[in-house]
């Protein structure tokens, strides 16, 4: 499984590697890859699901790229704005999978908008009281 989240943003995608992408290692063994766009999350279920299915009955080895990007460069000393500025005008104006995938949800009537948002406040919460709790 990898979880390709553009990490050669630092350079174009041309000169960061032999194939087009970072799991065309695996048609040396003959492989089979599942692309999938992290921003879909029902997507990527399927495909684990089936990537595991396929492993389970052939006993072979498949590789499930999941395609999806760092919002906020590699690490705090980066700032991909200055060697992808156009990637990262797009990146910077997209919602992430989370939205994403709660306008699903509420499309679907899973959710409602306010139920999200308590759930996210819930959560920020919790996240907080954990990061109070490391600190002692």
């Amino acid at each position: 499984m990898v979880i390709n989240n553009q990490i050669g943003f630092t350079t174009n995608v041309s000169a960061d590697r032999f194939g087009r992408y970072c799991t065309d290692i695996a048609k040396a063994i003959n492989a089979p890859i599942l692309h999938v766009n992290g921003d879909d999350i029902d997507a990527v279920i399927r495909a684990a699901q089936l990537a595991a299915e396929y492993r389970l009955k052939f006993n072979q080895d498949v590789f499930l790229d999941i395609v999806c990007y760092r919002k906020y460069g590699h690490n705090e000393g980066d700032e991909p704005m200055f060697t992808q500025p156009l990637m990262y005008q797009t990146i910077d104006k997209h919602k992430n999978p989370a939205d994403l995938y709660a306008e699903v949800l509420i499309t679907q009537n899973v959710i409602t908008a306010p139920e999200y948002q308590k759930m996210l406040d819930e959560f920020k919460e919790f996240l907080n009281s954990e990061l109070e709790i490391s600190k002692s």
